[in-house]
């Protein structure tokens, strides 16, 4: 540091010894680099020099105490040159409404402010530090994770791409805080309540956290039952005044919630007042015997405590700090003592309430006077009672005062004055924020308290808060409204109204920032009224105009990636702010509950109609997508789930979850009409939760009390006399939602054709987007004006089609008609002249689509301009009309790639024309997945005993070399036509030498098939095919003639293909030349492992993958490659062979060794399963409700639901269902004991 100069050297060593300070004695001092990386940092935070002299620190403003005089030292010079002061600013008083001016008193204009307070929970970081004994993971129930070393070993013996999946780790508790709303304390407590649900879910201690409010003489709804016993914390954050705590309602509520998990009462009021509460606890001692103990065991400190009857239940009390939280986390963990005062809950039935008026609201503490509060307060509370009584009060006027002045004071020591009978809330308040209820002292208390103050102290009060607000308007919290003088203002103030504070530039209640809508399409649902893949882009069309009328700007990210990175690179993109607001449609099954909480099922690229994989996401992995984004709203249009979704976790941005309520199609519709209602002021605007509330009949929100949350996302950005919404990016979007929008927007719109966007087309596509509003083609102006009056009352089919008739009838149904318009050059160059047919249209507010408008000049039209793609599209949609009644295959090409371009270039209305075409061809969304591949190899397996027939592939290369796939494809149909079951596996058998008979893609999909192990590669390939069937005991699937030449085909039952004239392929049997002798039994030869003798073998060496079957020579086993006797090894364990089934075919193999157990998903809304093999038996397991099972045999009964958490014996022919569409099934021989498996008759 010696290049330093001395002053500044001088503040480093101060910086360095203060560092040193902080980390102790025994810390370590820090070095030049770290002191320069802490200056650099400072000043790219925004840290600069500090204030010049005679500048005011306003972070810094505090009322010093009465009779200190703190002197500012002016020794040193300030070698800056002087500046001149600005101008100062202007300074308005702030207020707060209050009733309406009296008669005879002149009112006072105001506008209105949004002013924030600040956080109401003190010591956030080490209340989680108090909580961080309960951090801790245990293996999930219904989660799996991928176990990567066990996958690799399971791909090592096993080529086909299995994963292992193992249960996932989760954390050991969820965490339900529930929030007394009772009475008007519950506005106090809301802010609090909100840190303190952020805190716990930031905190990364706890599995998930449900945040309930408390607003009844009924507790909420139990929601523990659906989770893991035990693992549910509940914290109840109260005052306990309100009578209802005393009553048996809430006290068996208490004890249930106490009866399913650790509980806690989190008391918001000082300790010296828990006594005189309705809950009235009673102080004692705790221990806990084991992790989540349920029955602490409670000791009262009285000597001689009351009886209590037994069962009694004790819910420790304790207040909001970490004094009191840490010793509770300690005993939760694991066996503790701690102290603790405790609410006592008796067994037995709550009764009903008497009979009688509702109880007051009021505290249930006993209200003393003055002298009273002066007696019992402490010497804080009463300073704070004392600078209160200085300014007009509401509960944001009162944090503020208490945070500017006493920043050192808890919320508790403002609890003791609001319920200590001083407050007393104003009567005609028109406030309906919680936070803006007005209060006022009792009469002859404001002028004790103002009585202790000196005379310069009451303004210096106000002088405090105003620097408060300007040096911490950036980090403020929850807001209230406030007013402020203004001629203009649409408000008004009484007469000789207090200020509380007063502000440099105080600004009206500013709009939102930037506006988006985003769009999610995901898999069409079948179901009973829900819709196909084409009602899914209508109703995401449909909700997108609506958004667009409220100012929403239509975004389509693109990408190929997850959903989530698409997300997050177009929220980087547009650069994503606090300010902006985020609306996003899911559309489709994009949701679905999964235990704990409800996951997001996102589509890669943010749309299904491609075959993509589709991943699930939690919703705070979806949230943190967008960034600094201030407010998301998340519409789910599904269809009802079997779980309703958690509670959106609390965080950044703040998320509102609005899923629909009811398998009804008219969702959309209703959320459309709802905006388009805000937009055009059919409605209006929504000031409060409570209005929005009335209106809100289209959906259930995650929590009911988040109504205030969505009250930004339903405010229109402008009036609709103020501007009109801009028009979508693409011409039919604008058209529809032109004709949709109602009554409002009368402008006539201007379209000009192109080669490439004709009219004729437009218009076809439009009408079924639109069939509620019929076309009418206006007659041109070649006609006498009379005559053209005429032909239009008879084209809209008027009985009397005359001038008056027909503006007569526009006038009434003129938002069911659409008029086009076709205007025609000027001749010769002559100027255009004022068309009054069109003066009249357009003056009784006639919709009309003005086509190629040259001649007309028409003042107020709209033009309509093709937007990005939009001449391919309708180019694409065109080649597919024209081809549909000639080539169905290339008309759904033509329409798939209208789709594609729809699309990438965000037009709604353009994606519903094509995917409405493709449902009416029947054709797949995409390009044709390759299906039959995939079933093939779901089929093929090289695990003995897993096939249920052998195919000699070589022979089939042989007689059909051309389409091979599509040959072993109608081989399995076949085979599964055979058994009549579509569980079945295949163990195919290939020569490598008859492959160069196959052409180049043939040849490229038997060999991968040959690298992954999914076909056995053998020569000569007869023999190992008669060796396989006679040890495993399987048919052969083989035309050629001289299979059963040889010691083992005269054993051996063939499976012969036969075309049949249809088409069809059927497999007929060839029993075996000779029944088998029982010494010829080689069956043994498949339960146990070989060891080749001979040095250097790898096939038949020690490892952990079981090796293959042996080859036969006489009766004795031999080594496949050397042909040597093999030498026996341990048994070969014993194993379940389950089979996936997808659509009558089989999509997945498993097989589960004895002792061994493992969870299972099949699709992703499938309810999770864990299969066991244990003590010789096969059980399996559901871990969430929507399973079901059928056992085997013709007299069984039919489907029934799996019982979560149950286990079932699963012999072999047991069909499992955890989806819909998807069937597990055990297949095999059964293991001794079990029963066998049915025969088909």
């Amino acid at each position: 540091m010696s290049g330093v100069p001395g002053p500044g050297r001088d503040a480093v060593h101060r910086l360095a010894a203060l560092l040193t300070d902080l980390t102790g004695p025994d810390g370590p001092a820090p070095t030049g680099r770290e002191l320069a990386d802490l200056l650099w940092l400072h000043a790219r935070l925004g840290g600069g020099p500090s204030p010049a002299p005679g500048e005011v620190d306003t972070a810094s403003v505090r009322l010093q105490r009465p009779g200190v005089h703190r002197p500012v030292p002016t020794d040193r010079a300030d070698p800056r040159p002087a500046r001149r002061d600005p101008l100062p600013a202007p300074r308005r008083p702030l207020h707060l409404p209050g009733p309406a001016p009296a008669a005879g008193t002149p009112p006072l204009s105001a506008s209105p402010v949004r002013v924030g307070t600040d956080r109401a929970l003190p010591r956030r970081r080490e209340l989680a530090r108090a909580l961080r004994p309960l951090k801790r993971g245990v293996p999930s129930a219904d989660r799996t994770a991928l176990d990567e070393d066990a996958t690799a070993e399971r791909l090592a013996r096993d080529p086909r791409w299995w994963p292992v999946l193992v249960p996932a780790v989760e954390r050991w508790l969820g965490v339900r805080l529930i929030v007394d709303a009772h009475g008007d304390s519950a506005a106090l407590w809301e802010p609090q309540a909100r840190e303190l649900a952020t805190l716990l879910a930031d905190s990364g201690i706890f599995r998930d956290v449900r945040l309930h409010r408390l607003t009844g003489p009924d507790a909420p709804e139990d929601d523990t039952a659906a989770r893991p016993p035990g693992r549910t914390a509940t914290f109840v954050l109260t005052d306990g005044v309100h009578p209802d705590w005393a009553g048996p309602r809430l006290r068996a509520a208490l004890r249930r919630w106490a009866q399913a998990g650790p509980t806690a009462v989190l008391h918001t009021l000082p300790e010296h007042l828990w006594a005189q509460t309705a809950l009235a606890p009673e102080p004692g001692r705790f221990r806990t015997a084991a992790p989540a103990d349920p029955h602490p065991r409670f000791t009262p400190y009285a000597l001689v405590p009351p009886p209590q009857p037994p069962g009694t239940l004790a819910v420790p009390v304790l207040g909001l700090s970490p004094e009191w939280l840490a010793p509770w986390a300690r005993a939760t963990a694991g066996p503790h003592a701690y102290d603790a005062p405790a609410v006592l809950l008796a067994p037995g039935r709550p009764s009903r309430p008497p009979a009688g008026p509702p109880a007051d609201d009021r505290p249930a503490l006993p209200t003393g006077d003055f002298d009273s509060f002066l007696a019992q307060a402490q010497p804080r509370v009463f300073r704070l009672a004392a600078l209160l009584s200085a300014v007009p009060l509401n509960f944001g006027v009162m944090r503020l005062v208490q945070s500017a002045l006493l920043p050192d004071s808890p919320p508790a020591d403002l609890a003791e004055i609001v319920f200590s009978g001083l407050l007393r809330a104003v009567p005609d308040d028109p406030s309906t924020e919680s936070l803006g209820r007005a209060y006022e002292f009792a009469p002859g208390v404001r002028e004790r308290l103002l009585a202790t103050l000196r005379r310069d102290e009451a303004q210096q009060v106000v002088d405090t808060v105003s620097a408060h607000l300007a040096a911490h308007a950036a980090v403020l919290g929850a807001r209230f409204t406030a007013l402020f003088p203004d001629p203009d203002g649409p408000l008004t103030l009484p007469a000789g109204a207090r200020p509380w504070a007063h502000t440099g530039a105080p600004v009206p209640v500013p709009a939102p920032g930037r506006r988006f809508f985003l769009r999610v399409i995901g898999a069409a649902v079948p179901g009973e009224g829900e819709p196909d893949a084409a009602g899914l882009f209508r109703a995401a069309a449909r909700v997108a105009t609506g958004f667009g009328r409220l100012g929403y700007q239509q975004a389509g990210p693109t990408g190929d990636g997850s959903a989530v990175d698409v997300l997050r690179a177009w929220a980087r993109q547009v650069r994503l702010g606090p300010g902006d607001l985020v609306a996003v449609y899911l559309a489709g099954h994009s949701m679905a509950a999964f235990g704990q909480q409800a996951e997001l099922l996102l589509p890669d690229g943010l749309s299904a109609t491609r075959p993509r994989r589709i991943r699930r996401v939690g919703l705070e992995e979806f949230r943190r997508a967008f960034g600094r984004l201030g407010r998301l709203l998340l519409i789910v249009d599904q269809h009802p789930l079997r779980a309703g979704p958690a509670t959106p976790p609390p965080g950044r941005p703040a998320l509102t979850l609005l899923v629909r309520n009811s398998p009804a199609p008219v969702f959309s519709e209703n959320v459309s009409g709802l905006l388009t209602a805000f937009a055009v002021g059919v409605f209006e605007s929504p000031e409060t939760g409570v209005h929005l509330r009335e209106r809100l009949h289209i959906g259930t929100l995650a929590t009911a009390d988040t109504t205030d949350d969505l009250l930004p996302f339903f405010t229109p950005g402008a009036g609709p006399a103020e501007a009109r919404e801009p028009e979508p990016a693409h011409l039919l979007d604008a058209l529809v939602s032109w004709l949709t929008g109602g009554r409002h927007d009368t402008a006539p719109r201007e379209f000009h054709t192109t080669t490439r966007l004709p009219l004729a087309t437009v218009l076809r596509c439009l009408g079924p987007l639109t069939d509620r509003v019929r076309q009418v083609r206006v007659p041109g102006e070649g006609l006498d004006p009379a005559r053209r009056w005429e032909e239009l009352g008879e084209r809209m089919g008027l009985e009397r089609p005359d001038r008056e008739a027909v503006l007569e009838h526009l006038a009434l149904h003129r938002t069911d008609l659409l008029l086009i318009l076709s205007a025609r050059r000027p001749d010769g160059g002559a100027p255009p002249r004022p068309d009054e047919l069109l003066s009249a249209l357009t003056g009784v507010g006639a919709r009309i689509l003005l086509v190629d408008p040259l001649a007309t000049p028409t003042p107020g039209a709209v033009p309509l301009r093709p937007g990005r793609d939009e001449s391919l599209i309708c180019d694409a949609v065109d080649g597919g009309h024209r081809l549909e009644s000639v080539d169905r295959t290339r008309a759904a090409d033509a329409y798939r790639l209208a789709l594609d371009l729809a699309l990438a270039a965000g037009s709604h209305w353009w994606a519903v024309v094509a995917t409405a075409a493709l449902d009416r061809l029947g054709a797949p969304h995409s390009t044709p997945h390759p299906a039959r591949l995939d079933r093939i190899q779901g089929a093929f397996t090289t695990v003995p005993g897993a096939a249920d027939a052998l195919l000699d592939l070589t022979d089939l290369i042989r007689s059909t070399p051309a389409g091979l796939v599509e040959q072993v494809h109608a081989l399995l149909r076949a085979l599964i036509g055979h058994r009549r079951d579509p569980a079945t596996g295949i163990h195919p058998v290939v020569d490598p030498a008859v492959l160069d008979g196959l052409d180049r893609r043939d040849r490229a999909v038997v060999r991968d098939w040959i690298d992954n192990e999914l076909v056995e590669a053998a020569a000569p390939h007869r023999a190992r095919l008669l060796e396989l069937a006679t040890i495993l005991d399987t048919p052969v699937i083989s035309s050629d003639p001289a299979l059963p030449d040889g010691p083992l085909g005269r054993w051996v039952t063939r499976l012969v293909p036969h075309a049949e004239p249809d088409g069809t392929l059927r497999l007929l049997p060839r029993p075996a030349p000779a029944p088998r002798p029982s010494s010829a039994d080689l069956g043994h030869l498949a339960q146990r492992n070989w060891r080749c003798p001979t040095e250097g073998c790898a096939r038949y060496a020690p490892g952990p993958t079981p090796p293959p079957l042996p080859s036969v020579e006489g009766l004795d086993a031999v080594c496949t490659e050397h042909r040597t006797p093999l030498l026996p090894a341990a048994p070969r364990p014993a194993v379940a062979h389950l089979k996936a089934v997808t659509d009558q075919f089989c999509s997945g193999q498993f097989t589960v060794e004895e002792g061994s157990s493992f969870p299972l998903s099949l699709s992703v809304d499938s309810a999770p399963l864990l299969v066991s093999f244990q003590d010789g038996a096969v059980t399996v397991r559901a871990t969430d409700i929507g399973a079901r099972y059928r056992l085997p045999g013709p007299g069984a009964p039919d489907w029934q639901d799996l019982i979560p958490d149950e286990p079932l014996p699963f012999p072999p022919g047991t069909r499992i269902a955890p989806a819909p569409d998807v069937t597990l099934v055990r297949t095999g021989t059964p293991l001794p004991g079990e029963p066998a498996p049915p025969t088909v008759p």
